[in-house]
């Protein structure tokens, strides 16, 4: 019986883009983590959905909520395209998205989720 040929993965682009993006800094995100996480929900931080190809900012898998925030770039046409496509493609999965701004994340991290909370009805109560 010949030997059985090693399974070898095929390296996946996306996960280097993943590595680049979970490692960034990115200051605006930073700042509303806490806010996030005061929900009291879980999250994941650049979260890489394969199947989709797409990274979230943050991706709260038990109420399928995406918060992602938004610098300048998502204002140009071609990126507006992309994230509706993108959005769309996360409702056929269940998911909802939900976009911040930079400057508002953050010069009001609390705010932009406590508007959150109210503008997409959640049923969650503030961690202290």
């Amino acid at each position: 019986m010949p030997p059985k040929p090693k399974y070898t993965p095929k390296p996946n682009p996306m996960l280097g883009y993943w590595y680049k993006q979970y490692f960034a800094e990115n200051r605006h995100e930073l700042s509303i983590e806490p806010a996030i996480a005061s929900l009291g929900l879980p999250y994941r931080y650049q979260h890489l959905d394969l199947s989709l190809k797409i990274i979230m900012d943050f991706a709260m898998p038990t109420i399928k909520l995406d918060i992602e925030i938004d610098g300048d770039s998502h204002r140009r046409v071609d990126q507006i395209r992309d994230d509706i496509n993108r959005a769309e493609q996360l409702k056929k999965k269940g998911w909802t998205v939900y976009r911040i701004q930079n400057e508002d994340a953050s010069a009001d991290p609390f705010g932009c989720i406590d508007r959150m909370v109210l503008e997409l009805g959640l049923e969650v109560k503030r961690i202290k």
